[in-house]
């Protein structure tokens, strides 16, 4: 859950993970398309146009292969879902199995965004998880002729889209696969992600402005993204400072632009709008079977709304105890123990 501007440091310390097949997978990631929908909504406004970035990896489409979406997670893009290990023969979105469609959510900064629309950030003021979903909607619809879905799996808030998915659209996918998602954030989440969007407020778009806000936003994250505990071993004897700043890779204004549309998506949503503002009627009204993968030492994202949610709709639930936190889906922690859990239960065989 954390931004572009990051990646290259983030996989030179080993906090994103790596299949354990991936010397089998194309080092480069599929070809980026974009589907041209004509608008979309983002909240109370209308996107013209609204352009979608996706790409297809796996087995081909229309060959009768079962076929999964993999929205993203807040602040990534569908290159760094490629390049974290998580698509590949063998990996969490297995391509020997499935065909795998990887779409960019709206305002990560290749699908429409603030910092690349000509609407401007404006327009992205009430964008919501749904806004997300619903162009995901019209992708498969209108650009790619799909009328039906096998499974919506996301991470983080790419969890959120897939718990929407199986409010808002019941039965147009079997399975639905949430890890480290959330129906609607809890108190603790609110307070942790304000913090973050005050931090992101204060930009002034100067470039002393700029790299203060981005390495205060690196603090705020490294103080969630991990279990205290986690976090001390990780950085055994180094000096905080020195360490965050490594950490912090220098986000770009339109990367804080961006984000911060995302962030207050994340912080308005709540699938319970969707049915008359009963948490309880959302969670019965989904159909598909449901998997949520959660942590309960994840500071970034609370577990508890996830497993109330899934028991309320007859889904499965995996709690792991993992210190890692909401960083815990990465190879150097539980990957592998995750990777085995989905495939067990979308019955992936190798």
């Amino acid at each position: 859950m954390v931004g572009p501007a990051l990646t290259a440091l983030l996989a030179t310390l080993l906090l994103w993970p790596v299949a354990a097949d991936a010397d089998d997978r194309a080092p480069e990631p599929p070809e980026l398309r974009i589907g041209e929908l004509e608008n979309c909504s983002a909240g109370d406004q209308v996107l013209t146009p609204c352009p979608i970035g996706y790409r297809l990896a796996g087995r081909p489409l229309g060959s009768g292969a079962p076929i999964m979406l993999f929205p993203t997670w807040y602040t990534g893009t569908t290159a760094e879902l490629w390049e974290a290990g998580y698509v590949g023969p063998g990996a969490i979105a297995d391509t020997d199995h499935y065909t795998v469609i990887l779409v960019d959510a709206l305002a990560n900064g290749v699908s429409a965004s603030p910092a690349n629309h000509p609407q401007g950030a404006p327009a992205f003021a009430t964008l919501t998880i749904g806004d997300m979903v619903k162009s995901q909607y019209q992708l498969l619809r209108e650009t790619l002729a799909i009328d039906q879905l096998d499974v919506v799996l996301g991470v983080s808030m790419g969890g959120m889209q897939a718990l929407d998915w199986a409010v808002r659209y019941p039965d147009f996918m079997h399975t639905v696969v949430a890890i480290e998602g959330t129906p609607w954030p809890t108190a603790w989440d609110q307070l942790n992600w304000d913090g973050m969007l005050d931090t992101m407020a204060s930009f002034d778009g100067s470039e002393p402005s700029r790299a203060q806000v981005s390495r205060r936003l690196a603090r705020q994250e490294a103080q969630v993204l991990w279990s205290p505990d986690y976090f001390v071993s990780m950085v055994g004897e180094r000096d905080a400072q020195q360490w965050l700043a490594d950490f912090d890779g220098g986000r770009s204004a339109s990367d804080i632009i961006n984000h911060q549309a995302q962030l207050r998506a994340s912080r308005r949503h709540d699938v319970g709008r969707l049915v008359g503002d009963s948490r309880t009627q959302a969670a019965r009204r989904v159909q598909a079977r449901l998997l949520v993968a959660v942590y309960a030492q994840d500071h970034y994202v609370h577990p508890a709304p996830s497993q109330v949610f899934a028991e309320v709709a007859g889904g499965e639930r995996w709690l792991s105890p993992s210190s890692c936190g909401h960083m815990a889906p990465n190879a150097e922690c539980e990957q592998s123990r995750l990777r085995d859990r989905i495939h067990d239960f979308l019955q992936v065989q190798h």
